[in-house]
């Protein structure tokens, strides 16, 4: 997870703001997130799909602040050796004014097609104070 991720000319991607966990949540109420990203590595098996989807769900479900669907291609015209039963494929998600509902454990996830979800991560979203007023 970072602030940002951006894609260079030649297809390198420069993260910015990467960390660990999420960032600090309200636990009384709703949060919006100014911006997010994730720059992710998966193995897809052949054939390939024709949908990536990626989501950013609560432990308990209860709370999805990111679900976004991706077109799959193959990229830059790559061929795949007709031997491989699967390839490496990156995705970079940029999403802005995220809201969460409450704070604590997000699992990010992903599935190709109608496949079912596979988790790929959680992340820990801690507690924001909220400032004193002197």
């Amino acid at each position: 997870m970072a602030d940002e991720v951006r894609r260079e000319a030649s297809g390198k991607a420069i993260i910015i703001g990467a960390d660990q966990s999420g960032p600090a949540l309200f636990s009384d109420e709703p949060t919006t997130v100014e911006r997010m990203a994730f720059f992710l590595e998966i193995e897809v098996q052949l054939p390939f799909p024709k949908r990536i989807s990626l989501k950013l769900t609560s432990s308990d479900s209860m709370d999805t602040p990111i679900e976004h669907s991706f077109p799959a291609s193959q990229g830059s015209g790559d061929k795949v050796p007709s031997e491989a039963e699967a390839v490496d494929f990156m995705l970079v998600l940029n999403k802005t004014e995220v809201t969460f509902a409450k704070l604590g454990v997000y699992k990010l996830c992903f599935k190709c097609d109608e496949d079912d979800w596979v988790e790929l991560r959680e992340f820990s979203f801690p507690i924001r104070k909220r400032p004193t007023e002197d």
